[in-house]
């Protein structure tokens, strides 16, 4: 029930598998669906990496648990589904939580811990890490994954990031942190067309090779500093628009460096298709990717 159809993407994903390697560097959560008193393991840079497997692609998480039930149960599923976690940290603690309602298959926060551990106890990294970071083709990271300071060390260390703002961008934002970054997401859902086109052409104008905007059912925008790219979404009957964004910035990305490491001109047409597909059916499945466990507590 959590397979997805697009594992094999035009019969290239098994080829494009033996050469990339990404990691997903920062947050980890439980969504707690407080309808249905279950929780389904989250977070942007662990959705990166549990999608990046199910593409099959070589992916690695790097983060932190906490001590309670969900800093013990998440671990358990990314071992099951083989992404590599042997440099995440454990610490005493509550692990990241939010609590969640779903209403007509869309997403409603109703609060959160605001990471848990992952925020209480910032990731640093020695000379071990920085070595294990370089075996990857990139590292994705995120506005909640408390590594912001930690930008320009891992640039400095030759690693190509990609980074989702969300919806916590601005102008300013974008001078910090994109000379460091080769690919900016950020929602603009509820921004007007020429907001989120001067958004693009900022972050480009920073420092990031391409700047990608998902806005829900309006679709994506491009940048890449030439030419603005726009892309409808698909329409489908969703069940749960958890990490579909999530699900399209991982799909575009894998895409587009497994076409660079086989020397071929990446396609933002062909990324962008394969990114909307896998994104729409990511809304077919309950929590971002399933997994879901029963809760008996109050949040």
């Amino acid at each position: 029930p959590h397979e997805y159809k697009t594992l094999h993407v035009e019969g290239r994903v098994l080829t494009e598998a033996t050469m990339l390697k990404v990691i997903g560097v920062g947050d980890n959560v439980v969504d707690c669906y407080l309808h249905t008193k279950t929780m389904y393991p989250g977070g942007n840079a662990l959705n990166f990496s549990v999608f990046a497997k199910k593409l099959g692609y070589d992916a690695a998480f790097l983060g932190t648990f906490g001590s309670d039930d969900a800093g013990e149960y998440v671990p358990e599923v990314l071992e099951s589904l083989g992404v590599d976690i042997s440099h995440c940290r454990h610490v005493k603690g509550a692990n990241g939580r939010a609590k969640v309602m779903i209403q007509n298959g869309d997403r409603t926060f109703m609060g959160s811990n605001k990471g848990g551990v992952t925020r209480e106890h910032p990731l640093q990294f020695d000379d071990g890490d920085y070595n294990y970071l370089q075996s990857f083709d990139l590292v994705h990271t995120s506005t909640y994954s408390y590594i912001n300071d930690l930008l320009p060390a891992l640039a400095n260390n030759g690693n190509i990031i990609s980074y989702d703002f969300s919806h916590h961008w601005d102008y300013e934002t974008f001078e910090e942190r994109c000379p460091y970054i080769a690919f900016s997401f950020f929602s603009t859902g509820k921004n007007s067309d020429d907001e989120a086109i001067n958004a693009l052409k900022k972050a480009v104008e920073s420092g990031s090779k391409l700047a990608i905007t998902t806005r829900g059912e309006r679709g994506s925008l491009i940048y890449d500093g030439d030419t603005l790219y726009a892309f409808p979404a698909k329409k489908i009957e969703a069940v749960d628009t958890m990490a579909a964004g999530d699900s399209f910035i991982t799909a575009f990305l894998t895409k587009y460096l497994s076409m660079q490491k086989e020397g071929v001109s990446p396609s933002i047409e062909i990324c962008s298709r394969v990114a909307t597909e896998f994104a729409s059916q990511s809304c077919l499945v309950e929590g971002s990717f399933g997994y879901g466990k029963k809760f008996h507590y109050d949040l």
